[in-house]
C-alpha cells in the first residue's frame, strides 16, 4: 500500500548559493543577485554585451583622438610649406597670456543717467 502523504527530504537540501558581493542567498542559476543587482557570474550575457559596448565606445574615442590628430599634423604641416610664419599664430595662441577680466561681464554698461 502506497502512502499518499508526501514527505519532505530534508537529507538533500544544501546550502544556498551566495552572493559574492553582499553574502544574499540566491536561488540557483540566476544572473543577477536580487539585492544588489550584480552580476553572479564573470561572464554572462549582459556582462558581455555591456563589455562589448563599453569596447566599441572607447574604441570610437580612440578613433576620433587619432583623426584629430592626424588632421592637425596635416593642417600643420600645409601651414609650414605654405609660409613658416603662419606656424606663430597658433604658438602665440598657447603661450600668450589671457587679456584682463572684466568681471565676467562681456557687454559694458553705461551709468545711467537721471
Amino acid at each position: 500500500m502506497q502512502s499518499t502523504s508526501r514527505t519532505i527530504d530534508t537529507q538533500n537540501w544544501g546550502t544556498p548559493i551566495l552572493c559574492a558581493h553582499c553574502r544574499y542567498p540566491m536561488a540557483d542559476g540566476t544572473n543577477r543577485c536580487p539585492s544588489c543587482d550584480r552580476a553572479t557570474r564573470l561572464f554572462t550575457p549582459p556582462t558581455g554585451r555591456a563589455s562589448w559596448h563599453w569596447l566599441k565606445r572607447v574604441g570610437q574615442n580612440v578613433w576620433d583622438a587619432s583623426q584629430l590628430l592626424v588632421f592637425l599634423v596635416i593642417a600643420l604641416s600645409i601651414a609650414y610649406y605654405l609660409s613658416p610664419l603662419l606656424l606663430m599664430f597658433p604658438l602665440a595662441a598657447l603661450f600668450c597670456t589671457p587679456p584682463a577680466s572684466r568681471g565676467g561681464r562681456t557687454v559694458s554698461r553705461g551709468k545711467r543717467r537721471k
